[in-house]
């Protein structure tokens, strides 16, 4: 089967591979209607994601890489524990780094070219600390009930981690390392001045829509990626809340920025944005690389995906929460892309 695959063409057992293990269906995310002045569709700009672990980053990926490839463009991605994407960034030849349509992965603000367009996704924090606990019993790192206090205490966790990635800090990227008030300040900073999209995780369809409408794709169908896979007897996530947000103060205050929003720091253009018909896409594997196309749009892949039983969500873009800062993203004035790398 080629890399691009019409529908029809598509085999049941493949339908039904991508909803295996899920526990949500699918949802067809349209973009967004707007055009933004900086957006371009012939591949010259290049996108960074920094992914924080735990924010639907893995779905995000997914989405991307499926209009990457859809696109004919690359991407670079370092995951694993920060340290160590940190390693493997290092360990690419930047001659493939610089081709790259986008570069993502666990990677701290600045250690790619910080002229570049940056996107992330946020997440509330208490949330996110137990996201992480449940991902460690689901994996057999940990024996539930083990009191969160020990997970900080052993460095499995650390404190702040939304507020360590985004100060671009290397020394803070290590466990046991002191995130304080001047890392918090850091990281406000650069969100503020380097990030043309940010999100709560919460919009994160609405996030998406937005960057597809700046990547001028068409509509895709996803399903939500690595969903907590255990759910905690009654009462213990309640009783981790306290320990949680001591734990999490700066990013607390980090998470109040994009809070129920979609923050944009591009030059809107449009608000009506009218692109040719392109389909629908959905990615097919677990890189991406391979994707089905559906040419006939979105309501043929939906009704196909339903015909094999699996739900399917029409996304309902929701501009109320947009929130366009004032002087918008330009790339511009920003320190030397040398000077700025951290590691």
């Amino acid at each position: 089967m080629s890399l691009s695959s019409s529908i029809s063409s598509f085999l049941p057992w493949q339908v039904e591979s991508l909803s295996r293990g899920r526990k949500a269906g699918a949802v067809i995310v349209e973009p967004a209607p707007l055009i933004f002045a900086e957006a371009s569709d012939s591949g010259s700009s290049q996108f960074v994601f920094t992914h924080i672990p735990k924010t639907g980053g893995l779905t995000l990926r997914a989405a991307l890489a499926t209009v990457a490839a859809f696109k004919g463009w690359t991407w670079e991605e370092m995951l694993g524990a920060p340290v160590d994407a940190v390693a493997a960034y290092h360990a690419r030849a930047p001659e493939r780094l610089r081709a790259a349509r986008f570069v993502w992965g666990h990677l701290p603000f600045g250690l790619h070219d910080p002229r570049m367009p940056h996107v992330t996704l946020l997440r509330d924090p208490v949330e996110l600390i137990l996201s992480h606990y449940a991902m460690g019993v689901a994996r057999g790192h940990l024996e539930m009930g083990t009191p969160l206090a020990a997970l900080f205490a052993d460095n499995i966790c650390v404190d702040n981690p939304q507020t360590r990635l985004l100060s671009g800090l290397p020394a803070k990227l290590n466990p046991g390392s002191v995130c304080d008030q001047a890392t918090f300040e850091l990281a406000r900073a650069n969100l503020a001045t380097h990030y043309m999209l940010a999100a709560d995780m919460a919009r994160f369809d609405d996030f998406l829509a937005v960057m597809l409408a700046v990547l001028r794709a068409p509509p895709l169908l996803y399903f939500r990626r690595n969903i907590r896979a255990v759910d905690f007897p009654d009462g213990l996530a309640q009783s981790f809340t306290a320990e949680a947000e001591a734990r999490a103060q700066f990013d607390m205050a980090l998470f109040e920025s994009v809070k129920d929003k979609v923050r944009v720091g591009m030059e809107l253009e449009e608000r009506a944005a009218i692109f040719p018909n392109q389909g629908c896409l959905a990615f097919r594997d677990e890189t991406a690389k391979k994707f089905v196309h559906e040419p006939h749009g979105p309501d043929r892949l939906a009704e196909k995906m339903r015909s094999e039983g699996v739900a399917v969500k029409r996304h309902s873009f929701d501009p109320a929460g947009l929130d366009f800062v004032k002087r918008p993203f330009t790339g511009q004035n920003l320190p030397d892309a040398g000077a700025a790398r951290c590691g």
